[in-house]
């Protein structure tokens, strides 16, 4: 049985019809429901543990400084694989693709998607719960396309495909840009699309050419509707999906990206959306800074309610250590059945190179593991303290239990079998040492020892816990490593 709060649900596929689960009530006692009862108890809720944790993995690097980024994934089930899509600059903006059995990897090397030069931004066509689906015996992408110089340019097409991989056939330009002193009179940008009952939903970043007399030069969130993939399209510019927050708020200078998904069975829809607090200066920006919300409804035509507890993630309680240093940008939530787990991709601001990355965030931190390839070495040992690699973990205000196994080896190689003391920190906000634990590793060649960190912690403002480790007695040699990191996170009150 799974202990579990009907507060820390996931979102929503990880469970079936015929699971069962130990649920915890307000008065401490447990009863046992099915998955059927627990998706009508979770509403409106994101989970009350927080659901990202920096990864420090980069999923698709940039290239000599251009960035990447726009991630969307799929399963495809007659490959038997996840699909990544995103855009990378190595020459001119183009379609790329990666493919893993999980959403942890590994992930293969990229591949330029076939009939997607000069588009970014690119979706496929998926239901309420993030299947892809055919119409017509073809599969729908929507892509946006840029001249790489123009912003004005860029506009929605339609493309079909017989495989999820491709190749892709141009169709439509299925989402022109509005009238001039329209909200989306200078261009169209990213974009969502969702078929339910007949309807082909179809959200899209708005960019008006003029200042408008609510919000300025601010992008907003318009929704078209059409009864097919490929044309017949309708703005909605009655009522914008999604605006500029109230003045003051973190989503008030412009709204971005979204992903619309359902929560079990009859559950709201939810919406994650990309926005900044800057107001643009000028037609089709994005200022900095830019964060993730959620928001919900109960309709796909909204409207919709923005969660109390935005932006989702926070960098103010980021580890200085991280990829994201500034700004999150484009997420893409895909759930994993394999390693029953939600993550979240996206593309991160400033790195050392200078052009964007895409990376991912994990939700609901318990039991996680991370074994890097088939050795699983995560980390070479030092006489100086350091990070385990994605040992990171956020967290709200509250009473956490955080244990940690981390396996640790003398030698794996050169067989000269020295003798170390390792020394195991829990960390809170990356500097102070909450529990430390030593191991002596070393008394032959190849010896393995598991530290483990067992602690309670109490949060009292956002911040995160990692690991850290150094060799405190002995000389390290080059086989001298941190293996394989297990994490359980559990909230207690």
């Amino acid at each position: 049985m799974t202990d579990v709060k009907i507060s820390d649900l996931p979102f929503a596929e990880s469970f079936s019809g015929a699971d069962l689960l130990e649920i915890e009530t307000s008065g401490g006692q447990s009863r046992r429901v099915s998955a059927q009862t627990i998706s009508g108890l979770v509403t409106n809720k994101v989970p009350t543990i927080p659901w990202f944790a920096p990864s420090s993995v980069t999923v698709v690097a940039p290239i000599a400084g251009k960035p990447a980024g726009d991630p969307f994934i799929v399963w495809d089930d007659s490959a038997g694989l996840f699909r990544l899509f995103y855009f990378h600059l190595p020459s001119g903006v183009a379609i790329y693709m990666k493919t893993a059995p999980t959403l942890e990897g590994p992930w293969s090397i990229e591949t330029a998607v076939p009939g997607l030069t000069d588009y970014h931004k690119f979706v496929i066509l998926v239901d309420v719960y993030g299947v892809p689906i055919k119409i017509g015996g073809s599969y729908h992408g929507y892509a946006v396309y840029y001249d790489g110089a123009n912003l004005s340019s860029k506009t929605i097409r339609h493309f079909t495909a017989n495989d999820l991989g491709g190749a892709w056939t141009i169709g439509a330009n299925v989402i022109a840009k509005g009238a001039a002193g329209s909200w989306d009179g200078f261009a169209n940008d990213a974009c969502y699309a969702l078929y339910d009952n007949d309807t082909i939903y179809l959200w899209y970043m708005a960019e008006p050419d003029t200042p408008q007399v609510d919000f300025g030069l601010a992008s907003r969130m318009m929704l078209a509707t059409s009864p097919a993939p490929d044309s017949g399209f309708i703005k909605n510019y009655g009522t914008a999906a999604l605006t500029p927050g109230a003045a003051g708020a973190w989503d008030d200078g412009w709204i971005g990206g979204m992903q619309v998904r359902r929560l079990p069975g009859s559950g709201p829809y939810v919406m994650f959306y990309n926005a900044g607090d800057t107001v643009p200066t000028s037609a089709g920006a994005e200022p900095n800074t830019s964060l993730l919300g959620v928001a919900y409804a109960g309709s796909l035509t909204g409207p919709w309610t923005r969660y109390a507890n935005n932006p989702i993630l926070r960098l103010s309680n980021i580890p200085s250590t991280a990829l994201e240093k500034t700004d999150i940008w484009r997420s893409h939530v895909a759930y994993d059945p394999v390693l029953d787990r939600w993550n979240l991709f996206y593309n991160t601001g400033a790195t050392t190179s200078g052009g964007e990355l895409v990376t991912y965030a994990r939700a609901n931190v318990y039991d996680y593991q991370y074994y890097p390839g088939a050795s699983g070495d995560l980390v070479a040992l030092t006489t100086a303290e350091q990070q385990v690699p994605n040992s990171a973990v956020n967290l709200q205000p509250g009473l956490y239990r955080v244990r940690t196994r981390v396996n640790v080896i003398a030698d794996s190689a050169s067989g000269t079998t020295p003798k170390l003391d390792v020394t195991s920190w829990l960390r809170l906000g990356g500097a102070t040492h909450l529990q430390n634990v030593v191991e002596f590793v070393g008394s032959y060649a190849y010896e393995n020892r598991d530290t483990v960190l067992d602690a309670v912690v109490a949060i009292t403002s956002p911040t995160y816990i990692d690991v850290g480790m150094k060799v405190t007695n002995g000389i390290p040699v080059a086989g001298s490593k941190a293996r394989n990191l297990r994490i359980s996170v559990q909230r207690l009150s």
